[in-house]
């Protein structure tokens, strides 16, 4: 499905795909031939060199609020970068409900990533690249990352694609399935919302 110029989205919201001629343009990333949204804002397409790109433009949407700066406390939306046996490094793209204007970086340590067998915690088991997960801020880290913890249910994996590419959606808190599909994949599923601030 491609989704209508001016449309509103969000991280993770899937714009169309390579097969449907679209190019990823600002604001979007393309897995498995799938282009997806990086940040809130309102869908844009044009023109460019006979092909049609599709862009994401926060000018003029809901998000173009005061800029935003990670704090302790606070819930983030981030996007999986890279993997290790210690940590996932993720990039964050909101706080809250605002977009931040300058790239921060979060890393989920696997002490962080459940607050049930911390010890025993496979990070390849709770993340991969690509996830978007909500996440808290729990301490500055250095140069301009931020620790962050998923341990609480309703923090964790809100949007993945699996290994063959199929977007999934969380069937419990460690286990994500393909949309349609048998296909799972172990994650550390967010259940729920955010409690009301």
């Amino acid at each position: 499905r491609k989704a209508e110029s001016g449309a509103y989205v969000c991280p993770g919201d899937e714009l169309g795909s390579m097969a449907e001629g679209l190019i990823p343009g600002k604001g979007t990333y393309e897995a498995n031939g799938h282009i997806f949204s990086s940040l809130v804002g309102e869908v844009l397409m044009r023109e460019a060199g006979g092909e049609t790109v599709v862009e994401v433009s926060q000018q003029g949407s809901r998000s173009s609020v005061a800029a935003a700066v990670p704090e302790k406390g606070n819930i983030v939306l981030c996007r999986v970068t890279k993997i290790n046996p210690r940590h996932a490094a993720t990039e964050i793209l909101l706080v809250g409900d605002r977009t931040l204007h300058e790239p921060f970086s979060g890393i989920i340590r696997a002490q962080d990533a459940r607050s049930t067998d911390v010890d025993s915690v496979q990070i390849e088991k709770c993340f991969r690249p690509l996830d978007i997960v909500r996440a808290q801020v729990i301490s500055l880290g250095d140069r301009k990352s931020f620790f962050l913890s998923t341990a609480d249910d309703h923090l964790g994996v809100v949007s993945a694609m699996s290994r063959g590419g199929e977007r999934m959606t969380g069937v419990d808190e460690k286990t994500m399935k393909v949309e349609g599909g048998e296909e799972t994949e172990a994650r550390k599923v967010a259940i729920g919302s955010p409690p009301s601030s």
